[in-house]
């Protein structure tokens, strides 16, 4: 697999560079837990045979287990991974870098409460014709108006939900037979919606719990940074200048670069989709 061209910032990195490096991901993932299934059995097959129980037919599958394991480290070795070590590291790798590519994966989580808040409007108006539907249902006495509003109202359900059950009741009276079960069917899909709208949140909410934890961690590491540029400039008898924040090294030392913008505070962008995703 050739390799991802990434933007050295994990700030700057595009929905399209995390969306490959997830695939890559999952390739490898997958590669790994089919090798693992593998190892596994022939673990369990190697235990039988030192125990003296071991089979002809056994043996066979051994044998065949150990070339499926050999065409398994070749197509690792294909993706471009040296063994199973290497492999399984890489995969590490890959994760935290997706998990430190915070606006790429918000503008991706984006997308999808797109998606739920037109189905969250849409289920409101169900439970708004559904109650008014039993409203007028129930009344003793409608008069002319009431009772059109009464039949658009079953017809506006029944659009939604073909499975209605319209008929014509005494005094020119629309009803519907199945209400509780048109009624249930809307209150399922209420809970789906809700469940899928708390996985967001709590999935947002733990970005930027994150995010907050990190951009703690790199206010402290610069600060380690300074104090051991000054202590170097001590120890070399030479007056220590004013530290900045944006070097990007300091008594030798390296800065990641997307540290360094957190450190400078550029973390505003972060909060800009945090709370658009929180108004949602």
């Amino acid at each position: 697999m050739s390799k991802i061209k990434l933007a050295q910032s994990s700030l700057d990195r595009s929905v399209a560079e995390v969306e490959a490096l997830q695939e890559k991901t999952s390739e490898l993932k997958t590669a790994l837990e089919e090798r693992a299934k593998l190892q596994q059995r022939l673990n369990e097959i190697e235990a039988i045979q030192s125990d003296g129980l071991g089979t002809p037919a056994l043996l066979d599958e051994m044998i065949d287990i150990n070339e499926e394991l050999a065409d398994m480290d070749d197509k690792l070795r294909t993706m471009g991974y040296d063994g199973v070590e290497d492999a399984s590291s890489k995969l590490g790798m890959l994760n935290r870098t997706i998990e430190e590519s915070t606006p790429a994966l918000l503008k991706m989580k984006d997308a999808e409460i797109q998606k739920i808040t037109p189905k969250y409007r849409q289920v409101e108006a169900s439970e708004a014709l559904l109650d008014r539907y039993k409203e007028l249902a129930s009344a003793q006495t409608l008069d002319q108006a009431q009772k059109q509003e009464l039949a658009s109202t079953v017809d506006q359900l029944r659009k939604k939900y073909p499975d209605l059950n319209r008929v014509m009741g005494e005094s020119e009276r629309v009803r519907v037979q199945n209400i509780d079960i048109i009624g249930e069917h809307i209150a399922a899909e209420r809970s789906f919606i809700d469940q899928s709208a708390q996985v967001v949140n709590a999935y947002v909410a733990n970005m930027k719990a994150m995010a907050e934890a990190n951009l703690a961690l790199v206010k402290a590491q610069i600060s380690n940074y300074e104090n051991l540029a000054k202590a170097m400039s001590s120890v070399g008898g030479i007056q220590s200048a004013p530290f900045k924040k944006n070097v990007t090294g300091i008594g030798g030392v390296s800065v990641n670069p997307t540290l360094e913008r957190l450190a400078n505070e550029e973390s505003t962008m972060l909060d800009g989709l945090y709370d658009k995703q929180v108004k949602v």
